[in-house]
């Protein structure tokens, strides 16, 4: 472990990486800028990238796998009914009620629902990533894929949509018990308390002070359970 890692201009260069405590409990460790951390190969990275890419792995076709028990995964599911305006501008279509969501989809239509996937690039967003073959469940990225909304509208390949959930930060005087806890962040504690890990987390200033811990889930991801779909 190295115990000070700090480098010039350390704004934006959270650093975020995988443990398994003695218990076999996965957590994420995410160091705010400047901090400890592990010896070896790493990269500055946030929570959010490091769930939904690196914990993944490849599967075929390019759809990433994650094995998730269906406890793990139902206090995820926030149901997104908006279906948007797409929009259009100088680099194309979009909308963001297709951005970054959980589907639900009708598994007899997955040739379907994969070709509308890559009907766009994925470069420039999220790769997808299939968190439960046995309930047709995955995250993908369709805000500037309107081929592949269309497609997967018109032959009713989506079940339903729900919101991903999505890490933030939290407020550093707050959780060193230093402010006073409102309903703000209160629903930011909650809306981190859906992934199924632990999140460890140390502030950026002064680094001495010791990660604390932000969430607790009641089903965490354990390491016998990374297992490819």
């Amino acid at each position: 472990m190295i115990i000070d890692k700090e480098y010039p201009s350390t704004h934006s260069m959270s650093t975020a990486w995988y443990v398994a405590d003695e218990e076999g409990n996965v957590d994420i460790i995410d160091i705010e800028h400047n901090g400890p951390v592990p010896i070896g190969e790493y990269h500055e990275t946030c929570v959010n990238d490091i769930f939904w890419q690196d914990f993944s792995s490849e599967g075929v076709d390019t759809i990433r796998n994650i094995s998730l028990l269906p406890e793990q995964i139902l206090p995820m599911l926030e149901p997104n009914d908006e279906m948007g305006d797409w929009e259009i501008d100088k680099n194309g279509w979009h909308n963001y009620e297709w951005s970054d969501l959980l589907f639900r989809i009708d598994m007899t239509k997955y040739d379907v629902f994969k070709k509308a996937l890559f009907l766009k690039d994925h470069d420039y967003s999220y790769r997808p990533v299939c968190l439960s073959k046995e309930m047709g469940l995955f995250f993908a990225d369709f805000f500037d894929n309107k081929l592949g909304v269309d497609l997967l509208v018109k032959n009713n390949v989506v079940l339903k949509k729900y919101h991903m959930p999505y890490y933030e930060t939290p407020d550093e005087y707050v959780e060193y018990g230093e402010g006073e806890i409102d309903e703000e962040y209160e629903s930011l504690r909650k809306n981190n308390q859906k992934f199924p890990v632990f999140i460890f987390w140390q502030g950026y200033s002064p680094s001495f002070r010791p990660a604390v811990r932000i969430t607790a889930p009641n089903r965490p991801i354990r390491y016998l359970y990374r297992i490819c779909l």
